[in-house]
């Protein structure tokens, strides 16, 4: 019987929120969720967004997604991102807020992937890492095209995940970023939660003329120096103060 002095721990908490809401009881469902919000963390984030959507918690959900995306670095490496299921890893994937890089964004995927082929105990290889990655459009959300081509050709190609069609249209979009060329279906935005800017020494010693003489560049997720023929060394620095 429900009483207000009920106890939750996260071995009871899912089985009684499954309980309180098939017998409408809105106290101990609200107590529920409560709890799982106060015990959001890198390990369990993953997990809580999935209960949360199958529970059609709203808010729940919400603060999760929010969460994965400021602490995507440790989400993304973590054993609870391998428990996603494809749908669910499609809602975190298609985030523009998450706060990593596009290369960790994909070294996870393949990592998922690798994990669901050895659960299931199928061959892991290309033609088997494609099937899991078709699966709710999965593959398409990742934003292949922004990759440097060192990091497309010692990261991506390896895994086998591409038709001969892709590779070379991605090929050609990393290499001659100034054509007009077709990406498919792939995702060509950069992420909102880290961009990448690209600063010249003379920005630093004259920072008041920095940001007047750049532009962003949505396709390679960086600020291009449009001073003609200067030349300067340049660098690049993560924006770690972008907020949702």
């Amino acid at each position: 019987m429900y009483t207000d002095r009920l106890l939750l721990s996260k071995n009871s908490v899912i089985p009684l929120l499954y309980a309180a809401q098939r017998y409408q009881i809105a106290g101990l469902i609200s107590k529920c969720e409560n709890y799982l919000q106060d015990n959001l963390a890198v390990n369990n984030a993953c997990t809580l967004f999935s209960n949360a959507k199958f529970f059609t918690m709203d808010k729940l959900q919400t603060n999760a997604l929010k969460f994965i995306a400021e602490n995507a670095i440790e989400v993304l490496k973590s054993e609870d991102f391998l428990l996603l299921p494809s749908e669910n890893i499609v809602n975190i994937l298609e985030l523009d807020s998450l706060r990593v890089q596009e290369v960790d964004v994909i070294r996870a995927v393949l990592r998922w992937v690798d994990h669901q082929l050895t659960k299931s105990k199928i061959k892991v290889d290309g033609k088997s890492r494609r099937s899991v990655l078709l699966q709710d459009s999965i593959i398409f959300t990742l934003a292949i095209p922004l990759l440097s081509i060192e990091e497309f050709t010692s990261i991506v190609i390896p895994f086998g995940i591409l038709t001969d069609e892709e590779q070379l249209l991605i090929f050609k979009a990393i290499t001659m970023p100034n054509s007009p060329s077709s990406c498919g279906k792939f995702r060509i935005h950069p992420r909102e939660g880290t961009k990448v800017l690209e600063v010249t020494v003379n920005d630093i010693l004259n920072p008041s003329n920095a940001f007047n003489n750049m532009h962003y560049d949505p396709f390679h997720s960086q600020f291009n120096n449009q001073w003609g023929n200067l030349q300067a060394e340049t660098f690049s620095v993560i924006d770690q103060n972008n907020q949702d």
